[in-house]
């Protein structure tokens, strides 16, 4: 992994955890949609840079440029797919919790 990717990557898991940050100073309900909505348009800001780079690349540059579309890709599916699996493991939790008279159930 080179020094770029690592830096992605960083700034991927730093939008990620910056969500709680966003989630704090916003009302209960709209806070994680937010967060999220926030980190995705960063990240797609990030990919449309990089695409864009490419698309103006020509030669070795451009296969260079494609790689680096691709590893963005991969990284922020890893991200997100590491979310989803809190988000799963999470309800997963809310579900088995057991309900007793003070639950309101």
């Amino acid at each position: 992994m080179t020094m770029r990717h690592r830096g992605a990557i960083i700034g991927i898991l730093a939008l990620a955890c910056g969500a709680p940050a966003v989630h704090a100073q916003q009302p209960q309900s709209q806070a994680p949609r937010a967060g999220m909505m926030l980190a995705m348009d960063s990240l797609d800001l990030r990919l449309d840079s990089l695409v864009g780079r490419m698309n103006r690349a020509t030669g070795n540059q451009k296969i260079a440029a494609m790689a680096t579309v691709i590893n963005e890709l991969v990284a922020q599916r890893k991200v997100m797919h590491g979310h989803m699996q809190q988000v799963h493991s999470h309800m997963q939790q809310m579900m088995d919790r057991p309900r007793g008279p003070d639950s309101g159930q």
